[in-house]
């Protein structure tokens, strides 16, 4: 793909997907980078690769970077909730709990199916003295259906 339109970024952003999936975290990088100078200008919207290189440096321990990826990667595409989930989890690797907070809930907001922030929020509001009086109704929410299929009642009928 490359030899054919070597401007292509998406195909840059899946190498370094691959390369990633391989544990080659320095030509991941690499790629994403490659791929990020591309779309800077001619692809505005395209927020995947930004989210991507966050996830990696969520993995190589870099939160401060990370933090600065998924901030991109939200600012491109405000409606991603996974973009909003990797830019807590970078805060709350940063410490940042209450600024997590506010991500986190952005991303349950934005999808309340997906569980990364759900559960990761969970978390961060325990190491913020436990959960408030004030929380949002989703919680709740996700709360008793966890707790309703924790039961063995998966309301099939049964």
């Amino acid at each position: 793909m490359l030899r054919i339109n070597p401007k292509s970024y998406r195909a840059f952003d899946n190498l370094g997907l691959c390369y990633e999936s391989l544990g080659d975290s320095e030509t991941a990088t690499r790629y994403f980078l490659t791929a990020i100078k591309l779309v800077e200008n001619d692809a505005p919207d395209y927020d995947w690769v930004y989210a991507n290189l966050a996830n990696l440096l969520l993995e190589k321990g870099d939160a401060e970077k990370a933090f600065a990826a998924a901030s991109k990667a939200a600012d491109r595409n405000p409606y991603s909730a996974r973009d909003f989930y990797l830019g807590g989890k970078a805060l709350a690797a940063l410490g940042k709990n209450d600024l997590s907070a506010n991500w986190l809930e952005r991303s349950a907001s934005l999808d309340p199916k997906y569980p990364e922030p759900l559960y990761l929020l969970a978390r961060v509001y325990t190491q913020l003295g436990g959960p408030t009086k004030q929380k949002p109704r989703w919680i709740n929410s996700a709360r008793s259906k966890r707790l309703h299929l924790v039961s063995g009642n998966s309301g099939c009928g049964h």
